[in-house]
C-alpha cells in the first residue's frame, strides 16, 4: 500500500509539472515579443494570467512571500480562461493564401498573394526563411514528407526538407527548404493553378487549375503522369487518399469527383453543395471526406458510401413508412458561418473539423456521428454537425487552416497579412482546454 501511495504521488507530481511546462510555454509563445523588449513586465503579465494557470499562482505566491515587490497593475476584469492564440506570426506584407504544418509538426510553411513563402519554427514562432517563390499569387502549398532531420540556416528543423507551391503563374514548383531554391518546375496547365497535394508516399504531386483539369506529376522526374478531365469549371482543390489509389477534386461547378488512379476515370460524382467548393480533404484513416464551400457550409462525407452508392438527393420509397423520402448525400453539414467558407481541415484523429471563413473566424466542429443523426439522415432530415466554438483574432477573412500532426495546435492564414498559431491542447475534451471562445 505505501508503494502504491508513493506511485500515485509521483503521477500527481508529474502531472503538475507537465501543466506548469505547458503554461510556461504558452505564456512565452504569447508574449515573447513584449518580453524581449521589456523583460521587467514579466511579473505584471504573469500575475494577470487566469487564476487557474501556474504562472498566476507562482506570481501571487512570490508577491505574498515578498520575493517580488515590483509595482504592478492588477486587472479586476481579467480573463477567466487562457487566451487560445499562442502566437501571431507577422512578416508577410500581403494576404496569406496558404498555410500548412510539416508532417512532424515542427515547421509551418506559409505563402501569400505576392508569391512570397515563409517557413517558421512551429514551437518558438521564429522565422527561419523568407523568399520569393513566384512572381504572382501563390494559391496552395504542400509539404513533401521526409524521414531525416534537416538543417536550415544552422538550425535543426523538420524532417521535411521539400515543399511544393502552386501559383497563378500556371506553374507548380518543388523547393528545397534548406537552400530556398527550386529543384523542379511542373509546367503544363493552361490556367492558373489553384490547388496542389503531395501523395503520402511522396512519389507524385497532384495539381488542379483554372483550365478545369487535374494533373499528376512524378516528383523525381518532373514529368506529367496523368491528366484528368471531368469538371465543367475551375478545379479549386485536390486531395490524395492515404493509400494513394484515389484522388478527390472539388470545383466551381459544385461537384466533388473521386478519381481512380489506376483507370484514370472518375468513379463517383458527389453532390450536395450549392456554390463553389473551395477545399476537400481526407481524414487520416481515409474513411471520411470534408469539403468547404461558398454556400457558407462545410460537409462531412463517408468516402466508402460515396464510392458504392448513388446518393445525390434522389427520392427513394420507404416501404415501412409507405412514403417517398429524399436521401441526403452528406453525413452531416457544418453551418453557422456568416460568410463563405474558404478552407477546411480534419484533426489528426478525425474527431474535429476546422473551417476558415471570410468573416475572419476559424470555426470548430465535432465530427462524431450519433445514432440519432443517422436516423435523421435516413429520414431525409437535415443533419447538423455540432458547432463546438470558434477562434477569434483575425481582422479579415481566413483563407487557409491546418492542424498539426500532434493534434494540439492549428494554424490559420488570413487576408489581414498575419498567420496565427492556436492552442488546441484540450484533445478529446474541449471543455478542459481553457478556450474562452467556446459557445
Amino acid at each position: 500500500a505505501p508503494r502504491n501511495n508513493r506511485g500515485s504521488k509521483d503521477v500527481g507530481r508529474s502531472q503538475r509539472a507537465h501543466k506548469q511546462i505547458q503554461d510556461v510555454h504558452h505564456f512565452v509563445m504569447q508574449y515573447f515579443e513584449t518580453l524581449a523588449v521589456e523583460p521587467r513586465s514579466c511579473f505584471q503579465l504573469a500575475a494577470n494570467q487566469p487564476d487557474s494557470t501556474s504562472l498566476a499562482v507562482i506570481a501571487r505566491e512570490s508577491w505574498a512571500d515578498r520575493i517580488s515587490r515590483l509595482s504592478w497593475v492588477k486587472w479586476l476584469n481579467k480573463a477567466v480562461d487562457v487566451e487560445p492564440c499562442l502566437a501571431t506570426l507577422r512578416h508577410h506584407k500581403h494576404p496569406v493564401n496558404a498555410v500548412c504544418f510539416t508532417s512532424d509538426g515542427v515547421g509551418i510553411a506559409t505563402a501569400d498573394e505576392n508569391g512570397v513563402v515563409a517557413f517558421w519554427d512551429a514551437y518558438a514562432g521564429n522565422l527561419i526563411s523568407f523568399f520569393q517563390a513566384h512572381f504572382l499569387s501563390i494559391s496552395a502549398v504542400s509539404i513533401v514528407p521526409g524521414d531525416e532531420r534537416g538543417v536550415v540556416r544552422g538550425r535543426i528543423t523538420s524532417s521535411d526538407t521539400q515543399m511544393v507551391t502552386a501559383s497563378r503563374d500556371k506553374m507548380c514548383r518543388l523547393w528545397d527548404l534548406r537552400t530556398c531554391r527550386s529543384d523542379k518546375s511542373f509546367i503544363g496547365h493552361e490556367g492558373r493553378i489553384l490547388g496542389c497535394a503531395v501523395s503520402p508516399d511522396s512519389k507524385f504531386i497532384v495539381t488542379s487549375a483554372w483550365d478545369r483539369t487535374i494533373r499528376l506529376w512524378n516528383i523525381e522526374s518532373g514529368e506529367q503522369i496523368q491528366e484528368l478531365k471531368g469538371h465543367a469549371n475551375a478545379v479549386f482543390g485536390v486531395a490524395v487518399s492515404p493509400d494513394c489509389k484515389f484522388v478527390v477534386s472539388c470545383s466551381d461547378d459544385e461537384h466533388i469527383l473521386i478519381w481512380n488512379l489506376e483507370s484514370g476515370k472518375a468513379v463517383a460524382d458527389v453532390q450536395g453543395h450549392d456554390n463553389t467548393i473551395t477545399k476537400v480533404c481526407f481524414s487520416n484513416d481515409g474513411s471520411k471526406l470534408l469539403s468547404s464551400s461558398y454556400d457558407m457550409t462545410i460537409k462531412l462525407w463517408s468516402f466508402q458510401e460515396c464510392l458504392t452508392t448513388k446518393r445525390k438527393g434522389e427520392a427513394v420509397f420507404d416501404e415501412e413508412a409507405n412514403a417517398w423520402k429524399r436521401m441526403r448525400s452528406e453525413l452531416a453539414t457544418g453551418d453557422g458561418h456568416s460568410d463563405r467558407v474558404q478552407s477546411c481541415a480534419f484533426s489528426p484523429s478525425g474527431t474535429y473539423a476546422v473551417s476558415g471563413c471570410r468573416d475572419g473566424m476559424v470555426y470548430l466542429f465535432d465530427c462524431n456521428i450519433t445514432e440519432q443523426m443517422i436516423k435523421d439522415r435516413e429520414m431525409g432530415l437535415y443533419v447538423k454537425m455540432t458547432l463546438v466554438g470558434h477562434f477569434k483574432g483575425h481582422t479579415a477573412g481566413v483563407n487557409s487552416v491546418g492542424f498539426s500532426t500532434d493534434g494540439w495546435r492549428l494554424v490559420s492564414g488570413s487576408e489581414d497579412f498575419s498567420v496565427k498559431l492556436w492552442d488546441f491542447s484540450g484533445g478529446s475534451s474541449p471543455a478542459k482546454s481553457g478556450l474562452s471562445f467556446f459557445i
